[in-house]
């Protein structure tokens, strides 16, 4: 990630990962398709398995896996949208220079 200062907002790191979807648009048509995977690929890695991480041993993550199940999600697009939660929390404590705290995935 280098130098968290260069950073304007968690969306750019996401964006630098490659996690952000491809848009097709024809014809009037609009639609999200797969990850970009434009960007570092080794960012990208660690925000997957954090998530993955604290999808496994977060209580609050679990709780949002569960939801994202229930709604009929594949597994692929739920491990895509716990990178993002934890790319936004580990943001937050490298900006607001916080150890993590239980409790900050329902944050």
């Amino acid at each position: 990630m280098g130098d968290p200062e260069r950073w304007h907002s968690a969306q750019a790191v996401y964006r630098a990962a490659g996690l952000t979807p491809r848009l097709y648009q024809s014809s009037g048509t609009m639609r999200h398709g797969h990850i970009t995977r434009e960007g570092s690929a080794v960012l990208r890695a660690a925000l997957v398995d954090l998530g993955l991480g604290l999808w496994h041993t977060e209580p609050g993550a679990k709780t949002y896996g569960q939801a994202l199940r229930a709604r009929g999600k594949p597994g692929p697009v739920i491990v895509t949208a716990m990178a993002n939660r934890a790319n936004r929390i580990a943001f937050a404590m490298v900006r607001d220079k916080r150890p993590w705290e239980a409790g900050l995935w329902a944050a």
